[in-house]
């Protein structure tokens, strides 16, 4: 009786569907498709490359172009800190107003070389003079002796 009991008993509904599901009707319509030959299954295998490529690629375009970004004419990234324009405009006049002591020093350099070259070719040239008549002096000298040798040499019989 426990057996007859048992198979009346109304049996428990199962939690899940018994509906052939997605996942099961899958390799059911797959084995209903003809065999691809070599080449058919090279064009599919191209052609699923190729559609994940595009899908990588638009990824990737949204990833760099499309996403938002901060407005770069209101602020701009220095250092970790955020500086606004005329932080920036500020820091360009101070580094102008350096670079126009650096261009006067160097203008007041230039000047100081170039009449130290002027002096240099004035010391030079009072050199040469001083040399000139060290030369001519010598060349007096040994002129008078020459003269004095052929004298010497004509009162000789």
């Amino acid at each position: 009786m426990k057996n007859a009991e048992t198979k009346s008993a109304p049996a428990a509904e199962p939690d899940f569907c018994l509906l052939p599901s997605a996942f099961f009707l899958f390799p059911m319509l797959l084995a209903q498709l003809p065999s691809a030959s070599g080449n058919e299954m090279v064009t599919w295998l191209l052609c699923a490359a190729a559609a994940v490529l595009i899908i990588e690629r638009s990824v990737n375009f949204y990833r760099t172009v499309i996403r938002e970004l901060p407005e770069p004419a209101s602020t701009y990234q220095l250092k970790g800190d955020l500086a606004t324009r005329a932080e920036l405009r500020e820091m360009k006049t101070d580094l102008m107003g350096r670079i126009g002591e650096v261009k006067t020093e160097q203008s007041a350099m230039r000047i100081d070389w170039q009449s130290e070259k002027t002096s240099h070719a004035l010391t030079e040239a009072r050199s040469y003079e001083k040399i000139h008549q060290r030369i001519d002096l010598v060349l007096a000298a040994v002129s008078e002796l020459k003269g004095e040798i052929k004298g010497r040499e004509s009162r000789q019989p």
